[in-house]
């Protein structure tokens, strides 16, 4: 029996983006792309289903999910990366507009049943657990906490048959989409409910007079138009129309960085055997209109150049033609995810280069905000230690409250002090809830001080350079 397997994206990526809050901001983009990579393996088949709102549910009840705050726009932006980058991959995308992914999924088990299909679905929606079952060959894989889950775990951890699942939820209710359910009902009530008075909500609604306790009797019998509004928003919809026949289209993947002009032309070639500055003596000019990339002999700062060597050791383009085509190659590769494109790769490497640094240790050294490139402060300190006017620049002490550095400059007969408190940057506006100026107070006062302490006394060091710290962005 060949098997499918069905991920819920918006759960996977979700999860992801919450866990990395204090990373960097394409972090969630590449552990969501990973994971699914991960989830696939051993399956003949697999479709990833999305959200694709505004939901139809809505209209049965305009409250639903209406508590929740609109997703910032970074995370938005990531995750439609993360489904550019799974379609590139050679994955198949599934959403319906209107619908849920739990829709979607619910409506690929019912059609990979019919076609004899094992199916594992990859979620830690506890409303999907209503699809298990054991003789159709259904099954969780819980996302959470990687338990595949079959009849007997799911019956074990709610109490009820899969089947049940619904009505279970619709006594419950949902904070977090806001189904309201029956008020003080949990899930061993529920259950209990269930057994004693069920196996529906609409047969625990006609026996409710039964119900021994006065309290949970009178919670039911006044909850039971919210009862009804909740199993319907909570039942899944099985007739989401998809286009069932992509599930057995062979996909491959496909190059993530579009083709362009300069790959037509033919590159000079090197001999392996020159040193790189001999190479670059004889390198033809650029030509016009198109900018030259520094070789690798002949980088701005010689304190950090790369290092001579022959240029199949120093693998550094000596072109802007040749950058180019490498931010290409390292875009198709993948690795490089926290760049969105590979002519933000490009920029990258000429901004490092134009720096002395190699072109993958440019990729190493700056984030990526907004299109705008932001150095590491380790880095932009190195540089402020590197300059040819300093004699020393050493860390003095701090902790959560503040942090102080002192440096010696040649051309100024005193050391500088300088002193970055925690009040300094709640004045600045960088004490924002849940940032990192929040949670690693210290490292971040460290680098912030460093980084102004350079601009004071180094400003050629720091020029053009910011660094996230002093920004207040938290990647």
């Amino acid at each position: 029996m060949k098997k499918l397997i069905l991920i819920d994206l918006s759960g996977l990526f979700w999860a992801n983006w919450h866990a990395t809050a204090d990373q960097e901001l394409s972090e969630a983009f590449e552990r969501t792309v990973r994971r699914v990579h991960s989830l696939r393996e051993g399956y003949e088949h697999c479709a990833v289903c999305c959200d694709a709102p505004p939901y139809d549910r809505k209209k049965l009840s305009p409250d639903y999910k209406a508590h929740r705050d609109a997703p910032p726009p970074q995370a938005v932006e990531q995750l439609t990366r993360v489904k550019e980058r799974l379609v590139a991959d050679g994955l198949l995308l599934w959403a319906s507009q209107g619908h849920e992914a739990d829709d979607v999924v619910a409506t690929a088990v019912a059609r990979a049943v019919a076609d004899e299909l094992a199916v594992t679905v990859a979620s830690s929606d506890k409303d999907l657990y209503c699809l298990i079952d054991d003789e159709r060959h259904v099954a969780i894989l819980n996302l959470a906490t990687g338990a595949f889950v079959q009849e007997a775990g799911a019956v074990e951890k709610f109490g009820v048959a899969p089947v049940l699942m619904p009505e279970l939820l619709a006594l419950m209710g949902d904070s977090s989409d806001n189904v309201p359910g029956v008020p003080g009902v949990g899930i061993k009530t529920a259950a209990s409910l269930l057994k004693l008075h069920g196996p529906t909500v609409e047969d625990v609604i006609a026996r409710a007079e039964e119900i021994k306790q006065e309290k949970l009797r009178n919670a039911v019998l006044n909850s039971v138009d919210s009862i009804r509004l909740s199993r319907r928003l909570v039942g899944l919809n099985a007739d989401v129309p998809l286009k069932w026949d992509e599930l057995y289209e062979e996909r491959k993947p496909a190059p993530i960085a579009p083709a362009h002009e300069w790959e037509d032309a033919e590159f000079e070639e090197i001999n392996e055997e020159k040193p790189v500055a001999e190479a670059a003596k004889s390198e033809p000019k650029s030509e016009p209109g198109r900018p030259k990339v520094l070789t690798a002999s002949a980088p701005m700062s010689t304190a950090l150049a790369v290092v001579p060597g022959e240029y199949s050791r120093a693998l550094e383009p000596t072109s802007a033609r040749e950058a180019y085509v490498m931010a290409k190659t390292l875009y198709n590769s993948r690795m490089y995810q926290r760049f969105p494109s590979a002519d933000a790769i490009f920029a990258v490497i000429c901004r490092g280069r134009e720096m002395g640094y190699g072109a993958l240790t440019s990729l190493d050294v700056f984030h990526n905000y907004e299109n705008r490139p932001l150095m590491h402060a380790h880095l932009i300190v190195a540089r402020a230690k590197k300059d040819p006017d300093c004699e020393y620049f050493q860390f003095l002490g701090g902790d959560h409250t503040y942090a102080e550095y002192e440096t010696k400059a040649k051309s100024n007969p005193k050391p500088t002090r300088l002193r970055y408190t925690i009040d300094q940057a709640r004045d600045a506006g960088l004490l924002r809830p849940g940032s990192n100026w929040t949670k690693r107070p210290d490292e971040m006062l460290r680098k912030t001080c460093g980084v102004q302490l350079t601009r004071i006394e180094y400003p050629s060091a720091a020029l053009g350079l910011y660094c996230p710290e002093e920004m207040g962005v938290d990647l």
